[in-house]
């Protein structure tokens, strides 16, 4: 990969132009290598939540569970979301595919999400007002969680992470130490890890989903201590209340 041809003390307009044209599919090439690399890695990096679900809510019903309604539905649940993660995912590689799209409301579905995202150690505050979007379940799902875990792993075991969703955006705040300053053009490349480690590809994956749906996200440092991650929205999403 990052191969490109060179011309040495050629002055020839024709080669120059091959040797661009060729250079330019080369560049291409290295893109879609790199979208199959992040792909394999996201899928196996994404599917590990719902299996480590699915697995726990078995060993409640092997257990003999008073009431086995529960674990089956979170065995559904994680099952359900599974599919829309790897849809969103096998979209994202393919480029040219769009995911299914239904009308989501975001207030109602962070909380669910967070339930299999968020170790119970961490503090949660949620700061939400009503927000309806049409988009891909699995493609805000697989922003969210990456965001979400990011900023649980910054904030560490005991703390605390706030989530709010308004004006058109979805912030991620945590009370970690920060990015450091040069590290933070860094974090949406592939493979980087930053000192709180990671996979070093949530983050790549996580803008790269959302540029795919026309949506703009960004990390910060915050002055007060900590990051903030914003997930800013198309100005189309429907912020008033599910029943207007």
């Amino acid at each position: 990969m990052d191969q490109r041809l060179r011309l040495i003390a050629v002055d020839d307009p024709d080669l120059k132009v091959i040797s661009d044209a060729l250079n330019a599919y080369m560049a291409r090439l290295d893109a879609v290598i790199e979208r199959e690399r992040a792909f394999s890695s996201a899928a196996s990096h994404e599917l590990r939540t719902p299996l480590t679900v699915i697995s726990g809510a078995l060993e409640l019903l092997e257990a003999g569970a008073p009431d086995p309604k529960k674990p089956l539905a979170r065995i559904g649940r994680a099952v359900a979301q599974a599919q829309a993660d790897l849809d969103a995912l096998l979209a994202l590689s393919r480029l040219r595919e769009s995911p299914p799209s239904r009308m989501l409301d975001l207030d109602r579905l962070l909380p669910e999400w967070a339930e299999l995202d968020a170790p119970m150690s961490t503090r949660l505050r949620w700061r939400l007002t009503p927000m309806r979007l049409i988009a891909s379940p699995g493609s805000v799902h697989v922003i969210f969680s990456n965001l979400l875990r990011n900023a649980v792993r910054a904030a560490g075991p005991n703390g605390e992470v706030i989530i709010e969703l308004g004006d058109r955006a979805l912030r991620v705040i945590d009370n970690g130490p920060g990015v450091p300053t040069s590290e933070l053009p860094l974090v949406f490349e592939p493979h980087f890890r930053g000192r709180d480690g990671g996979t070093g590809i949530g983050l790549y994956v996580a803008r790269a989903m959302a540029r795919r749906h026309g949506w703009q996200l960004t990390l910060a440092n915050r002055d007060e201590g900590g990051a903030i991650a914003v997930l800013l929205f198309r100005p189309h999403v429907d912020s008033r209340p599910a029943g207007a």
